[in-house]
């Protein structure tokens, strides 16, 4: 049978064992987590309590239990001196352990935190704290959001001055757009970082193709952008095709510049 077919039509998830070391807690929260509806699922926020609440508890399960020779799962009869027989300490367990610790931002998640600025009663200040976390373990969406907040200055970095700051916005941006296409607004900024020398070097050259890769992925101020350079040359040099090709899109979208653009230059909608 198809594993599609196993989870999807027969509702099938795989059982915690009955020799497992894991926690109770864990094991009830990770069975909801995968429960077949999504509405008596738990959301982001309790599933992290759950397991800080179990960290800060500092409990470690027993290590995992070796087969014998006989075949059965018997954690009595492991093998002395094994890696995992070693318990570390509560030291070395901070230093390895790398979740934020989530009480920090009232355990808000990115998508939660990416609101609050929008809000008439949000947290800017815990949203960054969010932004400031999760960018450290990778995530590209708080590394858009920590530069956007700094930017925006809805959270000010006082151990930075002027430049310093101006360098991260623009670092972060760029990682972000680098990433891939999911973030056209990032490849965007980055743009915009290009084109008026922000944390950056001026390079109007690298700035249209940030502006042609936004542009590329629905990003209706990239595509005027691109369409401005590559009219003026500041592209490399003057391509009047791309330059239409990016206009009449943006004017497509409503942009109120571009379709007065194309009014004046007699560019044909």
């Amino acid at each position: 049978m198809a594993i599609t077919e196993l989870v999807g039509e027969k509702k099938y998830r795989e059982p915690f064992s009955e020799v497992s070391p894991l926690p109770k807690e864990y094991q009830d929260i990770a069975k909801k987590a995968v429960d077949h509806d999504p509405n008596y699922r738990p959301s982001f926020t309790r599933i992290f309590t759950v397991l800080q609440e179990l960290f800060s508890k500092k409990s470690r399960p027993p290590p995992s239990p070796r087969i014998n020779s006989s075949g059965s799962n018997s954690p009595s009869l492991r093998r002395q001196g094994t890696i995992d027989s070693f318990k570390l300490s509560e030291e070395e367990e901070d230093d390895i352990m790398i979740l934020p610790n989530f009480s920090d931002f009232n355990y808000m998640t990115v998508d939660e935190a990416a609101k609050q600025h929008k809000l008439p009663d949000g947290n800017r200040e815990l949203a960054y704290r969010c932004f400031d976390a999760y960018s450290e373990l990778g995530d590209m969406k708080a590394k858009y959001f920590k530069a956007y907040y700094i930017q925006q200055k809805y959270f000010e970095v006082d151990d930075m001055d002027a430049n310093e700051k101006d360098q991260l916005i623009a670092n972060l941006f760029k990682e972000v757009a680098d990433s891939g296409d999911e973030y056209p607004e990032a490849q965007l900024r980055y743009g915009n970082c290009l084109i008026k020398g922000i944390g950056v070097k001026k390079n109007l050259k690298e700035a249209a193709i940030y502006f042609t890769k936004a542009a590329e992925n629905g990003q209706v101020v990239g595509m005027f952008n691109a369409a401005s350079l590559y009219f003026s040359g500041g592209a490399g040099k003057k391509d009047p095709k791309l330059g239409e090709k990016y206009m009449k899109l943006a004017a497509y979208k409503q942009h109120a510049q571009a379709i007065e653009y194309c009014r004046k230059n007699n560019i044909q909608l």
